[in-house]
C-alpha cells in the first residue's frame, strides 16, 4: 500500500515524460489502430509482413491473425478504461497485452529455428524437410536468396516487440494501482438517501421555528435507533409548550396569596 501512495504522489510516467494514464490511452488507441493496420498490410503485403511479424509456420501464422483481430475489441476496452479511469476494464485490455507478449513468444519460439537455418532450404531441401517437415514458406524464402534480410529483420523486430508489449502491461499495472489508491473519500458511493440533517432546507428557517411548515416528509430515510426521522413539521422552538431551557419551575404558594384570597 505504501507504493500505491508514492505513485499517488511522484506523479509517475511511462517513457520518461508522458503522464501515466495519457500513455496507456495513447497505447489502447495505437492497439485499435495498430490491429486494423496489421490485418490490411498481412492481406496485402504478405512477404513483409512476415518480416515484422513472422509467421513462418502454420500455427504462428494462425495464432498471430487470431491477436490481430481480437485486438481491435480489447483495444476499444482499453480507451474507454483510461477515459473513465475503471480499473476492470484496464484489467481486461492488459490480459490482452499479455496473450500477446505469450503469442509473440510462441512466434519466436517456432520462427526461430527455421530463419536460422534458412539456407538449407535451398541447399540441402531433404535434411530440412526430415529435421522440420515441408514448409512452402520457408522453402520460397530459402529459394529467393532472401535469407539474411530475412533473419535480419525478424531478430530485430519480434524481440523488440516483446519487449515493448511487456513495458505495456507494466505501464498498466501501474496505472491500474494508482486508481486502486484512490483515496476512500473520492470513491464513488451508489446512490443513497442522504440523513436528514443534509435536507434541502434548515429547521432553523423562520417558518419551521414559528411552527408553520407542516408538510410531512415521506422522502426522508426511516428512523435510526431511537431517532425519529425529520418531519419538517416539528413544533416551533419559542412556542410555549416546546421551552427549551428546561422544565418550568414549579409554582410556589405565596404567603400573601392567602390573605388577599381570605380577604
Amino acid at each position: 500500500m505504501a507504493g500505491s501512495h508514492n505513485i499517488a504522489r511522484s506523479g509517475t510516467t511511462c517513457l520518461l515524460c508522458v503522464p501515466l494514464r495519457l500513455g496507456v490511452f495513447v497505447a489502447a488507441i495505437l492497439t485499435t489502430i495498430g490491429s486494423v493496420f496489421t490485418i490490411w498490410f498481412k492481406q496485402n503485403h504478405i512477404v513483409h509482413a512476415r518480416l515484422y511479424f513472422g509467421g513462418y509456420t502454420a500455427l504462428s501464422g494462425l495464432l498471430s491473425k487470431v491477436v490481430d483481430y481480437v485486438g481491435i475489441v480489447w483495444g476499444i476496452w482499453g480507451i474507454y478504461g483510461c477515459w473513465t479511469m475503471k480499473e476492470g476494464y484496464l484489467q481486461m485490455y492488459n490480459y490482452y497485452n499479455m496473450l500477446r507478449v505469450a503469442t509473440w513468444g510462441y512466434i519466436l519460439y517456432s520462427d526461430f529455428g527455421l530463419i536460422w537455418n534458412c539456407e538449407a532450404w535451398a541447399l540441402d531441401l531433404e535434411g530440412a524437410v526430415k529435421t522440420y517437415g515441408w514448409n512452402p514458406i520457408m522453402y520460397a524464402v530459402g529459394r529467393s536468396g532472401s535469407c539474411v534480410p530475412t533473419r535480419f529483420y525478424f531478430t530485430i523486430f519480434v524481440p523488440a516487440g516483446i519487449l515493448l508489449f511487456l513495458y505495456l502491461i507494466w505501464v498498466n499495472m501501474q496505472l491500474q494501482q494508482l486508481i486502486a489508491s484512490e483515496p476512500a473519500y473520492l470513491l464513488r458511493l451508489p446512490a443513497v438517501k442522504l440523513d436528514p440533517a443534509y435536507y434541502a432546507y434548515s429547521l432553523g428557517e423562520k417558518d419551521a421555528l414559528l411552527g408553520k411548515r407542516s408538510d410531512p416528509r415521506s422522502d426522508l430515510p426511516g428512523t435510526r435507533g431511537n431517532i425519529p426521522a425529520a418531519s419538517g413539521g416539528e413544533k416551533s422552538a419559542h412556542a410555549p409548550a416546546a421551552e427549551s431551557h428546561g422544565a418550568a419551575p414549579e409554582k410556589r404558594e405565596r404567603p400573601w396569596d392567602k390573605h388577599s384570597m381570605n380577604a
